[in-house]
């Protein structure tokens, strides 16, 4: 049930009504008036009064809170916001025998200008040196691949001014988006959860940074023997964030993370599968991204804003695209559900862009494939993830 809240206008003709009543007279319409004035700033404040208490009120529903108030939501469900996290890697230098680096030495990024500092000193062993570094500032600045170099910021004697990357132990991530925070509150509450089912396991990998959907099943991957299977198969696909990878496609690392967080709790190390299941029979997969071509028949728009309208076309068709997603039935909200693609939604996309400048076009078809367009759905599969490849104009 909404809750009206009158108008600062509405609450001084009320509170001069108020007034009258009492003094059992009517007051003159001069500005002036005493209860007039004192009408006015009693309306202003309650005003302002509503409106806090208004604000308070949507700061008790995950739904509606903002920022600590729905942090604080979030921890009595004891699901905790993503703090950022600086990415850590480990690498080889060349150094002579019996060198060590100290840890107060500092690396720099040759890609990303970052700085790197040792966790510990390191020695020589065997004509290197393997350490692991830690970047200054968290979040996904500081990540780096395989094969990339660090400079060493001050040159060491017998101790080379490289180091090469050769793992990615954990992956730089920036502080949780608020939105996507609330959207696991809101699964918590939404959710059954117990036993390790699925709601466990998406729960389990959303808490590691980085992550940014989960879709659980009780099979077998897609690719490793197709669908059908029986308990205890279990696979858990992982899509990232847009800051881990454009696509959303998690690296090796990421995926170790949360396959550790599925099987032992973070916290207290105890095991959080559910007795008789092994870590051999649970697969930790990425999603995959396939490409959406589109194609737009007949647009009919003014000549210098065909190069706008076009651009928001594509903005508006790959924020659509990207938010279709696997619908799992008993664990994802059903007013949520958003798995389906088809060409009237599409068109209705298109329609709402071009209308805005009175413009008009006479078909929007889709399909997977350059030229190969579609009159059916395309559901969302398993592991399936969609982005658009081409729009093109007929």
């Amino acid at each position: 049930m909404s809750i009206s809240i009158p108008n600062t206008a509405a609450l001084v003709v009320r509170n001069i009504a108020l007034f009258e009543t009492v003094l059992g007279q009517t007051i003159p319409v001069n500005d002036k008036a005493l209860m007039r004035v004192i009408s006015v700033i009693l309306a202003v404040t309650e005003t302002e009064l509503d409106k806090k208490i208004i604000d308070e009120s949507k700061q008790n529903l995950a739904l509606t809170a903002t920022n600590e108030s729905l942090e604080e939501i979030g921890v009595d469900q004891d699901i905790i916001k993503t703090p950022a996290a600086a990415a850590v890697l480990t690498g080889t230098l060349t150094a002579a025998v019996g060198t060590t680096l100290p840890a107060t030495v500092s690396f720099i990024g040759s890609s990303n200008g970052v700085r790197y500092f040792p966790d510990a000193a390191y020695s020589e062993a065997g004509g290197l040196i393997t350490a692991t570094v830690t970047a200054e500032e968290s979040g996904d600045v500081g990540n780096l691949i395989v094969g990339d170099e660090l400079n060493i910021s001050s040159q060491i004697a017998g101790i080379g001014s490289v180091l090469t990357v050769t793992v990615v132990d954990t992956i730089g991530v920036e502080k949780e988006d608020q939105e996507v925070y609330r959207g696991e509150v809101l699964d918590n509450q939404r959710t059954l959860k117990g036993g390790g089912n699925k709601a466990d396991y998406k729960r389990w990998s959303e808490e590691v940074a980085g992550v940014f959907r989960v879709y659980p099943y009780s099979n077998l991957p897609w690719d490793n023997g197709g669908y059908p299977g029986d308990p205890p198969e279990r696979v858990v696909y992982i899509e990232s964030t847009v800051a881990v990878d454009a696509d959303g496609i998690p690296p090796a690392p990421l995926l170790a993370a949360v396959r550790l967080s599925i099987t032992t709790d973070p916290a207290t190390g105890l095991d959080r599968q559910p007795l008789g299941l092994t870590d051999t029979t649970l697969y930790v997969e990425p999603i995959f991204r396939d490409s959406i071509y589109v194609q737009i028949t007949g647009l009919d728009v003014e000549a210098s804003q065909e190069t706008a309208i076009k651009a928001s076309i594509a903005t508006s068709i790959e924020s659509y695209l990207r938010n279709v997603r696997q619908y799992i039935e008993g664990l994802d909200f059903e007013d949520d559900q958003n798995d389906t693609i088809t060409a009237l939604t599409l068109g209705d996309i298109v329609q709402n862009v071009i209308s805005s400048v009175g413009g008009s076009a006479e078909l929007v078809e889709f399909g997977t494939a350059p030229g190969v367009f579609t009159s059916t759905t395309i559901t969302m599969s398993q592991a399936q993830t969609v982005k658009t490849g081409a729009i093109t104009y007929v």
